[in-house]
């Protein structure tokens, strides 16, 4: 009985580290990178959403211009997160360095901007000193369909032709991963989401960007 006891723990054992082995492997690779950034991007909308609720449904500024430095989105919804480097894409390298097999879990979280990976769709509304711009998330006439936040170079994603070459950033399998005003996640390029404008490669679809009523 105890050499069969002592049999079962060692199968026991070594199944677990062949499970880790496992798991280091994928560590890292395209297919990781992509199921994190994935993830990162469902967490980033539930944020959100909180923002949402102790703001009467008001959706967070793309950016605040009103005072110098400029408070951008992602500001507003750090307060909200227990691990800010949900903001950063594992496939951005400039992000690289937070995401290590081996992390110090004593080590403090912190946020920079200068590895931040998403944008938001800008046609969602700014602050300025002579005007401010706020969309309501009860005005969206299809959550499923405009762009919230997504791979992005910049802290903003412009639907325009002339912007989109710089903020445009396809890390996943030469797309990039989008998070609707629904929630869903998408792994998207021109051949399913559309600019604002007929661009090379890319068809017009306006309603990816701006789909909501006025009220």
């Amino acid at each position: 009985m105890r050499n069969y006891k002592e049999l079962l723990l060692v199968v026991v054992i070594c199944g677990a580290i062949l499970g880790v082995g496992m798991s280091a492997a994928k560590f890292g690779t395209e297919k990781w990178k992509n199921i994190k950034c994935q993830s990162n991007l469902k967490e980033i909308y539930k944020l959100a959403d909180k923002y949402q609720a102790a703001n009467n449904g008001n959706i967070v500024p793309v950016v605040d211009k009103t005072k110098r430095p400029w408070k951008w989105w992602c500001n507003y919804l750090t307060p909200y997160a227990t691990n800010p480097h949900i903001f950063y894409c594992p496939a951005n390298p400039k992000a690289a360095q937070f995401f290590v097999e081996e992390e110090d879990p004593l080590e403090p979280k912190t946020f920079g901007m200068t590895a931040l990976s998403y944008g938001m769709n800008w046609a969602l509304g700014e602050k300025t000193k002579k005007k401010t711009t706020i969309v309501n998330i009860k005005q969206m006439a299809d959550p499923s369909y405009v762009v919230y936040f997504g791979d992005s170079n910049l802290p903003q994603l412009r639907g325009t032709k002339w912007c989109w070459k710089t903020d445009y950033a396809p890390r996943h399998f030469n797309k990039s991963n989008f998070v609707f005003m629904d929630g869903s996640v998408k792994l998207m390029n021109h051949e399913n989401l559309g600019l604002c404008q007929n661009w090379k490669q890319w068809e017009k679809d306006r309603k990816r960007w701006f789909n909501w009523t006025s009220k």
